[in-house]
């Protein structure tokens, strides 16, 4: 509840950036990024207390934790990748983030989907231990969190009037900021 009301004043705050005067205010929005992200790692902590060692999440670190986000990121990732490129949108060209080493549009458009299709699943897998086989090589470990992402990916909800997959969400979603880009639609 506390990292609840948190997130939600970092959402007030950003909410309430002053982005009238045609400034970049892209650094405002990641600095309450940063600061909304610290506090979701830190209630993820505590559900996963006494499940797996918890530094801090880092992409670079290679623990257990780290590892088996980022592999679930990558894979993710490959899926945003796709969508952008097919709805004819350049994944390089970005409007938060401006990352040399990554392209910054893939890096904007992967927030929205990191929490339902790679958090969700690996901390229930996390807090579910006997669901993980950490006898396993790190190959076999790695392919474990790689296909319960892609069955995340697969899985249907209830979106707009229907049910559909993430991944078709993923390609519709690239494909209206497409057209919005294109000024044939809002956002």
């Amino acid at each position: 509840i506390q990292a609840i009301s948190a997130i939600e004043l970092i959402n007030q705050k950003i909410d309430n950036i002053d982005h009238l005067n045609g400034e970049y205010i892209g650094q405002d929005v990641l600095i309450n990024e940063a600061l909304a992200s610290k506090a979701y790692w830190n209630s993820v902590s505590q559900l996963l207390k006494n499940k797996v060692a918890y530094f801090g999440r880092n992409p670079n670190d290679q623990d257990i934790f780290n590892r088996l986000f980022n592999i679930g990121y990558h894979r993710l990732y490959a899926t945003i990748w796709r969508a952008l490129v097919l709805a004819g949108l350049n994944p390089n060209l970005g409007y938060l983030h401006h990352r040399k080493e990554q392209p910054s549009l893939v890096c904007d458009f992967i927030e929205s989907f990191r929490q339902p299709i790679v958090d969700r699943v690996v901390i229930s897998l996390l807090r579910k231990k006997k669901k993980l086989d950490f006898t396993k090589s790190p190959a076999a470990l790695n392919a474990q969190i790689y296909l319960a992402v892609e069955d995340q990916l697969n899985k249907k909800i209830r979106y707009n009037t229907g049910e559909l997959s993430f991944s078709v969400i993923i390609n519709a979603d690239a494909r209206h900021l497409a057209r919005y880009v294109l000024g044939a639609d809002d956002y």
